[in-house]
């Protein structure tokens, strides 16, 4: 992944024992930013604060972080099937990413580590993974915001059948904008802020979802016509006034993240500075 996302004018901070470009904030403006390339693919594999390029501490850490969110997603499909009306749903695209995000994560920092060569070669993996990363981490924001503050607590009457259990609930709305918050903490490679265009893609692909379902008569476990009360398309102003505010938070929360992987660079580079 070489070439492009750089630019004059940045600063350059060390990654540990790495020159690494960094932007200025208006230069992450630029249109080819929207794109994935980045200059070391090293550090996909790597965190941002360890030493050397391979961390076995770190290959287990990726692999329990997989084996925590694949177990859910499995473990959850297997309990609330509802015949295949588990897709449905947002919330349960954002856990299946999150299952995917993790695993893919933990191939390439195992592919690294066996063959550091030809991972760097391996550029296509690597842009799927960094789009990937991105957009679970918006959307398991944006997932949790509007559960909590529009759904919940409506969603735990015990007459609601698709209800899931206390556990199952914390686990797809709540555990991953946390444990993903604190991994981009931990991870090394770079976010661009024109990235917000990947999440948000997700986002108007679930709401054209969500249309076309209505329009071809599909029904939620319940009967209804509608998957979420704020997506009701019978009530289209309503649909496309949710539509437009959940597209905003989309940009807002990624933005609010590409500001914590800022505070992420600083910090490294002043720990760097001190040692």
């Amino acid at each position: 992944m070489s070439g492009g996302g750089g630019g004059g004018g940045g600063s350059v901070e060390p990654n540990r024992g790495t020159a690494v470009q960094v932007q200025s904030f208006w230069q992450e403006f630029r249109w080819q930013n929207c794109g994935l390339q980045h200059s070391n693919p090293k550090d996909f594999a790597r965190s941002q604060w360890q030493r050397e390029d391979k961390c076995r501490w770190y290959l287990i850490y990726r692999w329990l972080l997989a084996l925590f969110f694949n177990t859910g997603v499995v473990t959850c499909i297997a309990k609330y099937f509802w015949r295949g009306r588990w897709f449905l749903y947002l919330t349960n695209w954002a856990f299946l990413l999150c299952g995917f995000t993790s695993a893919f994560g933990a191939v390439i920092v195992s592919l690294f580590q066996r063959s550091p060569e030809k991972l760097v070669t391996r550029t296509g993996l690597l842009k799927i993974y960094w789009a990937s990363y991105w957009t679970n981490l918006v959307v398991a924001n944006v997932v949790g915001l509007v559960y909590w503050s529009c759904i919940y607590p409506r969603d735990r009457s015990l007459a609601n059948i698709t209800r899931v259990d206390n556990a199952y609930n914390l686990w797809t709305h709540a555990l991953p904008s946390l444990i993903f918050g604190l991994d981009l903490m931990l991870v090394a490679f770079p976010a661009r802020l024109m990235h917000f265009i990947y999440p948000l893609s997700l986002a108007l692909a679930y709401a054209s979802f969500t249309y076309i379902y209505y329009i071809s008569g599909g029904l939620d476990p319940r009967g209804r016509h509608y998957l979420y009360n704020i997506m009701d398309w019978e009530r289209p102003r309503l649909a496309l006034l949710s539509t437009t505010l959940i597209s905003m938070l989309f940009v807002v929360c990624s933005t609010l993240q590409f500001g914590m992987y800022r505070i992420r660079r600083y910090l490294a580079f002043k720990i760097t500075k001190l040692e």
